[in-house]
């Protein structure tokens, strides 16, 4: 015996239906059959709305033994259609079943306890479709409503512009990872800087572009780390692209969101600067082609520069749009240096003492595929070469890579000699922006007489005590010894009466 599905359907039907049910119906997973009973099934047009009670002693679902109640609507080919319920006193799970039986799409297995559920099927064939309204799981039962809508895609989208669009379960795979994804073609006459954008409130968005020919991966980004959507789960590449076709990609974080998504693409006026000259600020697009370079084992962008005398240099990139890193290279490519985050905020610092000579800065990034401006300032700088302080001393210097030889203890730092000619009390401030500091102090013998990480909550070090006369050691360093960079270092005297002098 065979039925139809159809809105004529009378009540006590039975559909012999084959679930396959799973987080995510575009990967294999374990299945379970068992018939649907329509008693009591309800009919709902695709832009309509309907209300019920999931009861305790109602229908048990075959897949997971929660209670379930079903309706039948009717779709033309082609027609996507969205499925809200609301729910009070379970949570609610939907399922959309083809003419045939084949499951569309599922929200079945999710693990959140939201009071909500909603998802997107497309209609392959004309015909009366089955919405199963279920609990997340077994013993769910309470009031809920249900609400259909068809939504309207956009076929044709001229880019650069915008564009409103729907992901689902069901539609096309992304060519590289497998999960739904939206396409869009964008062609470019000649070289262009393209802000891309694509945000949702409800899904989190992920954002690629292809080479429209070889589907090369060009540019990804999950979440924009730019001002204008910091802290969100939108995506966004801001790089330039040369002439040619390209396929611009919207998907959703680990291929498992659903929803309505905005996606901009729009051309910049490119801030670049024409040439890198030492001492002056460079402006740059991280873009599409980066290489390796030397030792470097990241892929960046190089810029060679000649320091006609030895001294020490500072070298500087600073972005909001990805984790930046710096490579310094020698004459032969081998890596002289290399920072990832010293001037904080993700920003890599170079502070290093050079021959003369030829060199490299390869400004590169902690991500695969970066996208975005930065700027790079290099300078030369003049170092703080006391060897001794005294109360009453503030001043920066830096930490470079070759400060080794610390009194009992391993990495790099300063050490300072200070005299103490009568007892009182000296607060030591040690701060940095580029390092969590750590402070020490030592006896004219090495011996520790006190150590501090961080003063309070912040990562900065003080100590304040009491010392007699003598000879001792200020240790400034990082916290695990191994980071360099610029600090603060500040020495305040009290005298009997507790005052700064």
């Amino acid at each position: 015996m065979s039925f139809s599905l159809s809105s004529r359907l009378t009540k006590h039907s039975l559909l012999g239906l084959s679930l396959t049910l799973c987080t995510s119906l575009s990967v294999a997973c374990a299945s379970s059959s068992g018939p649907f009973l329509t008693e009591d099934l309800g009919t709902i047009g695709a832009d309509d709305s309907a209300s019920g009670t999931l009861s305790a002693s109602g229908l048990i679902s075959p897949n997971n033994g929660s209670r379930y109640t079903t309706y039948a609507v009717d779709l033309d080919a082609g027609q996507v259609l969205r499925v809200k319920s609301t729910a009070n006193g379970f949570s609610p799970a939907l399922t959309v079943f083809a003419p045939d039986y084949t499951p569309l799409a599922t929200t079945l297995n999710q693990t959140s306890a939201d009071a909500q559920a909603r998802l997107i099927a497309q209609a392959p064939t004309a015909g009366t479709y089955l919405i199963v309204l279920s609990s997340q799981s077994p013993g769910g039962s309470g009031s809920f409503s249900l609400e259909t809508s068809l939504l309207a895609m956009q076929e044709d989208v001229d880019l650069p512009g915008s564009a409103t669009g729907f992901l689902f379960q069901g539609m096309s795979a992304h060519p590289i990872s497998g999960v739904p994804a939206a396409s869009y073609t964008l062609t470019l006459e000649e070289e262009a800087l393209l802000n891309i954008s694509a945000r949702s409130t409800e899904f989190d968005t992920y954002l690629s572009v292809l080479d429209a020919e070889t589907s090369q991966l060009l540019a990804e980004n999950d979440d924009a780390n730019d001002p204008v959507a910091a802290a969100s789960t939108n995506s966004r590449i801001l790089s330039l692209f040369p002439a040619g076709t390209y396929q611009i990609l919207v998907n959703s974080y680990q291929g498992q969101g659903q929803g309505a998504f905005i996606l901009d693409v729009a051309t910049e006026n490119a801030q670049v600067s024409e040439k890198f000259i030492f001492g002056e600020p460079y402006r740059g697009i991280y873009g599409l082609a980066p290489t390796v370079h030397g030792a470097a084992s990241r892929p960046g962008f190089a810029f060679p520069f000649t320091l006609d005398e030895a001294g020490a240099v500072s070298l500087q990139m600073e972005t909001s749009s990805f984790d930046a890193y710096l490579y310094l290279l020698d004459s032969n490519g081998r890596v002289v240096a290399e920072d990832d985050d010293s001037a904080g905020a993700l920003n890599p610092r170079i502070v290093q003492q050079l021959e003369a000579g030829d060199y490299t800065l390869v400004a590169s990034s902690i991500a695969n595929r970066p996208s975005g401006p930065y700027t790079l300032n290099t300078e030369h700088i003049t170092l703080d070469d006391r060897t001794s302080v005294t109360p009453g001393d503030s001043f920066s210097s830096f930490i470079l890579p070759a400060d080794s030889g610390l009194p009992n203890r391993p990495g790099v730092g300063k050490v300072y000699t200070l005299e103490v000619d009568e007892t009182s009390q000296v607060q030591i401030d040690l701060r940095s922006d580029a390092f969590d500091t750590y402070l020490v102090l030592l006896d004219e013998n090495n011996q520790l007489i006190e150590e501090n990480d961080d003063n309070g909550q912040t990562t900065d070090s003080r100590i304040n005590r009491q010392l007699t006369p003598g000879t001792y050691k200020i240790v400034v360093t990082s916290f695990g010894g191994e980071s360099v960079g610029q600090f603060e270092l500040q020495l305040i005297k009290s005298g009997p009466s507790g005052q700064s002098v």
